[in-house]
């Protein structure tokens, strides 16, 4: 299958030591860089989130195999994310895309059914996703020389897809590039799709888009979507001082960049609003009351501030662990069954579209969606996603009224052949 390429952008954390004139801020028995410029391990430029389709909001999906069933109340103004994975210390060789996108993001996904009910407790290292194994994957697939190096999400979300992950106790975490290019990439443990995610959605433009993005981002949190993001990191974020419970970007941010998880909100958080942020740091990072969902490896990050400074976020969601079933579309040649289990006609935001909710036998690379009206005009969306168990959508003009729809869906397999899907959908 082809994967997104691997971005080099920012330059991965390395130990002040090794850097003439650089200065390192430790806490504990914890060391984090503090390059002067800033390099932690983040490539935000976005490039290998080109074609990704953003999220619809969660609203969309109402009855279909995709709408969340326990859903915080639309009213709400804070809520946590339940069946978090306990706070983990990525080390520092620039590993935070695979830890936020796997550890985090990953096991919180891996551990949910699409309806949003629990799996299993993430609490366990069995049922964490090795942030270690997914971190060796650039290094020893032809996307980076080597360890340390910066990352994207994609490339972490879309191994999800296609293999899962060994556990966290199959392959724990060390923050040494010896330990990470010696894993044995052809050894996954015995049970690697038990991990596994559905597919994934990005947003690859948010700076400076509070308007645009804080009610859809609030929205996909009350639905219980963890949602994974990369940006600069902000000066004095290595031992943050905090404006009314919440941490304010007051000093701007370094060039560099670092990916987090945003974990839950509250509209009455601080000055405007916060974010609750995971980070990698440790749970000594930003320590405070012992149960105080805020501290100890958490943050609240003030609305306007974190704006300021993410660049990109990315959702995963669930796979559906059934045989697929629904409309097959058909194909020619050696590829996965694939099939359309809901279709639904929306208007979001003003604009319509046609959503389709796809599940297939194995990981597809999809590429392109067209549809066809039942008055024969076409419409089409490029895409750049793999996706097992998900939804996809292509805008349409208003006239697309109801009635049998063609589809044509386009998309790559693991072997790397292409293929064309063809079926017709009936759409109320």
């Amino acid at each position: 299958m082809k994967r997104a390429p691997f971005l080099v952008g920012v330059g991965a954390a390395l130990a002040a030591s090794a850097v003439p004139g650089l200065t390192a801020e430790v806490s504990g028995d914890d060391w984090y860089v503090n390059v002067r410029d800033g390099e932690f391990g983040a490539d935000i430029s976005g490039v290998d989130l080109r074609g990704v389709l953003p999220p619809l909001n969660p609203q969309a999906h109402t009855g279909t195999s995709v709408a969340v069933g326990n859903a915080e109340h639309a009213a709400s103004h804070a809520f946590i994310l339940h069946n978090l994975p306990p706070v983990m210390n990525q080390g520092g060789i620039g590993s935070c895309m695979a830890t936020s996108t796997g550890y985090c993001a990953g096991t919180y996904t891996a551990a949910r059914h699409p309806n949003g009910g629990r799996k299993w407790s993430t609490t366990l290292p069995a049922n964490q996703v090795s942030a270690a194994w997914l971190y060796s994957y650039v290094h020893t697939n032809g996307h980076a020389s080597k360890c340390p190096g910066p990352s994207g999400p994609q490339v972490f979300a879309q191994e999800l897809v296609v293999t899962g992950s060994p556990s966290n106790k199959q392959v724990p975490y060390q923050g040494t590039c010896p330990y990470i290019n010696g894993l044995d990439r052809n050894d996954p443990g015995p049970d690697p799709q038990r991990l596994l995610i559905g597919s994934y959605k990005a947003f690859s433009n948010i700076l400076n888009r509070k308007a645009a993005y804080l009610d859809q981002f609030r929205a996909l949190l009350r639905s219980g979507y963890a949602i994974q993001f990369g940006g600069r990191t902000a000066k004095g974020y290595f031992h943050p001082v905090l404006t009314k419970g919440v941490f304010v970007a007051s000093n701007g941010f370094f060039k560099g960049a670092h990916g987090q998880v945003i974990v839950g909100f509250d509209d009455s958080k601080g000055p405007n609003g916060a974010f609750l942020v995971q980070n990698s740091w440790g749970p000594k990072w930003n320590a405070g009351a012992k149960g105080d969902p805020g501290h100890n490896g958490r943050i609240w990050y003030d609305y306007d501030s974190w704006f300021a400074g993410q660049a990109l976020a990315v959702i995963l969601y669930p796979n559906l662990a059934t045989t697929p079933s629904g409309t097959k579309l058909t194909h020619v040649g050696t590829a996965p069954k694939l099939f359309v289990r809901e279709g639904k006609r929306l208007v979001q935001d003003g604009k319509s579209y046609i959503t389709l909710v796809l599940h297939a036998a194995d990981a597809l690379s999809l590429t392109k969606l067209t549809v066809t009206s039942p008055a024969g005009s076409p419409a089409s969306q490029a895409l750049n996603e793999t996706l097992r168990f998900g939804y996809v959508y292509v805008p349409t003009p208003p006239n697309f009224g109801p009635g049998k729809y063609h589809v044509a869906l386009t998309a790559q397999t693991q072997a790397g052949s292409n293929v064309t899907y063809d079926g017709a959908v009936h759409l109320a």
